[in-house]
């Protein structure tokens, strides 16, 4: 199996007001979709989650959002949640604080929500203590790997398979780059899941009355 950074494996024990997770006890999935909007793959991605009757949660870039207006607006008339994921996706292992919180600034203005992803999960806890006095910090349990071109939608489906429980916050892309593994994968994941009585629901939903739970 082709291995990826998973921030779940160390950070949530450091990040504890961070959401990892939903409860473990309902039927219930959180796909999420980063570095859009995009023309071609976020269309796509609507599309198939209509077809499921599916909501679903979109991090999206502030320079992405600059660019496409309409096409983030639609996704948020959709019935979808729209997250701030930075503006131009700088990574905050290498980033000032000062920088890095100017990019989530400059992408707000744009973007306008209370959700936060940060980009590669990877975040200094100084940044990581103000950012969270401002934002619900979305992190997850599940990456999919549809980023990943040596990987196939096949092998990316059976890591999802052996990792999602219920309550598990999944990430894709609605990139170009995971179009290619995103096109099969997603309407896989979908019938799997809908089939088994899974709902698909936006991270709005979830209950952040005990955050620091890790479970």
């Amino acid at each position: 199996m082709i291995q990826s950074y998973n921030p779940y494996i160390w950070a949530s024990h450091l990040f504890t007001n961070a959401c990892w997770h939903a409860k473990r006890t309902e039927k219930v999935l959180y796909l999420t979709f980063d570095d859009g909007p995009h023309p071609i793959v976020t269309p796509f991605v609507m599309n198939t989650l209509a077809s499921f009757h599916a909501k679903a949660s979109f991090f999206m870039l502030g320079k992405q959002v600059l660019q496409y207006p309409q096409l983030a607006d639609r996704v948020k008339e959709a019935g979808h949640l729209i997250g701030n994921h930075s503006f131009d996706h700088p990574n905050g292992w290498k980033t000032s604080t000062e920088h890095y919180m100017k990019n989530i600034e400059r992408a707000d203005e744009y973007i306008h929500s209370s959700y936060f992803r940060p980009p590669y999960g990877r975040l200094r806890y100084k940044q990581y203590r103000q950012i969270q006095s401002r934002f619900r910090i979305i992190m997850w349990d599940v990456l999919t790997g549809d980023y990943i071109s040596q990987r196939t939608a096949e092998q990316c489906m059976q890591h999802i398979l052996q990792q999602t429980r219920p309550g598990s916050i999944l990430v894709f892309h609605d990139t170009p780059r995971s179009m290619p593994i995103l096109q099969q994968l997603l309407p896989q994941v979908l019938t799997h899941f809908h089939q088994d009585g899974y709902q698909f629901l936006p991270v709005s939903e979830i209950a952040f009355g005990n955050p620091k739970k890790i479970a």
